[in-house]
């Protein structure tokens, strides 16, 4: 039930992000441009240097040998 419930609030959630943002949108004089009204990046990120890159691999691959771990 807990699935469930996490479910319809989040389904609530993006009805009413949507909502929000529609009427937002609507009463603007003049739309932004797409790129800034996704936000986010402006450019290309710094590359992961490769010892970060690494440790992630580690990490996610010990994650992984573990097998899921309890639900509830």
């Amino acid at each position: 039930m807990r699935g469930a419930r996490a479910r319809l609030r989040a389904e609530h959630e993006a009805r009413a992000w949507l909502a929000w943002h529609v009427e937002a949108l609507h009463r603007c004089r003049s739309l932004p441009s797409f790129r800034s009204f996704l936000g986010g990046r402006t450019g290309p990120g710094a590359p992961q240097p490769a010892a970060e890159m690494q440790a992630m691999f580690d990490t996610v691959a010990t994650a992984w040998a573990r097998g899921p771990g309890p639900r509830g």
